[in-house]
């Protein structure tokens, strides 16, 4: 590793991690840290290993040292709650994450409650629905939505619907698989 570079340190410590060498990559995102404070994908994946861990403290703590008013920030701090098994509290977290609307829909199934579902998915931003990477993300958060509220007759209906529009597209992913992989 180039004892310099950031993106060098965070590039080990992923793969540290892939290889099952937890603490290693722990040490590996502090010197991507150090190197770069200000690096955004750094300082997730050094929350997101911590919480995987379950060292929610450090979690906090890193999440703490963040600009609250961040979007990611606000996502992983609903992520967090949820490690710990803070579904309320994921919830509230999540709640008003209007960029966010996966993050939202699933906060709101992990709580089971069918208001805070329809919520969701009524407050799911209409220009949202069809994203370049997933166009039937929103119609398969619908079908979620209908199995979490035990309507299985409709969500199977909607799915067939989904699985119809994708068969027959030429293109299903107009962006690929990895649309979105960092």
């Amino acid at each position: 590793v180039s004892p310099n570079s950031a993106e060098a340190w965070r590039a080990k410590a992923y793969i540290i991690r892939r290889d099952g060498h937890f603490n290693e990559a722990v040490a590996a995102f502090d010197c991507a840290m150090r190197l770069d404070p200000r690096n955004q994908n750094i300082q997730e994946a050094a929350i997101e290993t911590a919480a995987v861990l379950g060292q929610f403290a450090r979690a906090q703590n890193l999440l703490n040292a963040q600009d609250q008013t961040l979007l990611w920030v606000r996502q992983w701090t609903a992520l967090l709650r949820y490690y710990q098994g803070d579904v309320r509290g994921g919830w509230t977290a999540a709640r008003d994450l209007s960029n966010e609307p996966v993050v939202r829909f699933n906060a709101a199934l992990l709580t089971h409650d069918p208001a805070n579902i329809n919520f969701a998915l009524d407050a799911w931003p209409v220009d949202a629905r069809r994203p370049d990477t997933f166009p039937e993300a929103y119609e398969v958060a619908r079908v979620e939505a209908l199995l979490a509220l035990g309507r299985a007759e409709e969500a199977r209906a909607l799915i067939l619907e989904v699985s119809a529009r994708l068969n027959a597209s030429a293109s299903p992913y107009p962006v690929g698989w990895n649309g979105l992989a960092p």
